[in-house]
């Protein structure tokens, strides 16, 4: 788990999704993004919205039903990392349907029809509603194949575990959208619905590891590309997310 400020969120897309600025900092602004990325910027832009009129809580953590952290390698596809691996599997425990490992390019190959071009967080959403998503034990093509598209049994196992639905936050591409999407973020959260979100890496972002005492704020450094990742857990100093670059 990583802890990024959600204060200042830029564009948002929400459950569950958003797209907003995470920070960066404490790295060297010449360095090379030693990850991948590949969340698109919405292309379309709505005001941020609460899921229910209930006061957010001061904290909430709903990590106890996470499933380990992923590893998306060099691939773009962190969008579906974010919601056909970990948003699909934290439902699959809180549901009590057993720990399963779900398959992100069951949904990055059809996403981007066989090229490694990124996606839109609600490409993801839109597809595990439609479609579900298939488990790695029945996609046998493993983590980093985004050509080869899924069979005809493949989607049928798919179709076993859909969402229902899916609510966006807030969505823009340019802007400080303000204080209230970063409520509307805790207010899904406190209702224990995690939230999807997408924001713009900024350089110490990428060398940011696993210390939640410290939260990573800084918004001025350079932009290197949009991210993806599902959002758990908040507190007074920050947002604390789930990544896909290992458990490290």
């Amino acid at each position: 788990m990583k802890r990024i400020l959600a204060a200042l969120p830029a564009f948002a897309l929400a459950i569950t999704v958003v797209w907003g600025v995470p920070s960066a900092a404490h790295a060297d602004p010449a360095a090379a993004p030693p990850h991948a990325m590949g969340a698109l910027a919405p292309t379309q832009t709505a005001l941020p919205k609460l899921m229910a009129t209930a006061t957010p809580l001061g904290s909430a953590d709903l990590r106890q039903y996470a499933v380990p952290p992923g590893q998306q390698g060099g691939v773009g596809s962190c969008v579906t990392w974010a919601v056909a691996y970990d948003m699909m599997g934290w439902y699959a425990q809180e549901t009590g349907a057993n720990a399963r490992a779900f398959a992100p390019m069951y949904m990055y190959s059809q996403i981007g029809g066989g090229k490694d071009d990124g996606a839109l967080i609600t490409d993801g959403l839109k597809l595990a509603v439609t479609q579900g998503v298939d488990t790695q034990d029945d996609y046998t093509y493993g983590n980093y194949n985004y050509m080869t598209q899924p069979t005809a049994a493949q989607m049928a196992n798919a179709a076993n575990s859909k969402f229902t639905g899916y609510t966006t936050l807030f969505a823009t591409s340019s802007g400080n959208v303000g204080a209230l999407a970063q409520t509307s973020i805790e207010n899904a959260l406190s209702q224990g619905e995690p939230v999807a979100i997408g924001f713009q890496v900024r350089n110490g972002f990428m060398y940011y590891g696993n210390n939640l005492a410290v939260a990573d704020d800084d918004t001025s450094t350079t932009v290197l590309g949009g991210h993806a990742v599902l959002a758990l857990a908040y507190d007074a100093n920050g947002l604390i997310i789930e990544n896909s670059w290992g458990t490290d």
